[in-house]
């Protein structure tokens, strides 16, 4: 649990920084193709959906270490 809880601190650290470095650029950021904002879309619904899906599990679960 403490590996991934720092794997998923470092991914969010990373975004973070990316996210800044995209917002103190001097020039714009390309655009997105409809097609990728689709798969875009996509990913993040289908990523939200089974953190729900799994949250829902945890929650059902008589384990008390889930």
């Amino acid at each position: 649990i403490i590996i991934f809880a720092a794997v998923m601190a470092t991914l969010g650290f990373q975004v973070l920084v990316q996210a800044v470095e995209q917002l103190v650029r001097p020039e714009p950021s390309e655009k997105l193709s409809p097609t990728q904002l689709v798969w875009l879309y996509a990913i993040m619904l289908t990523a939200t959906v089974v953190k729900l899906g799994l949250w829902f599990y945890c929650r059902t679960s008589g384990n008390e270490l889930v």
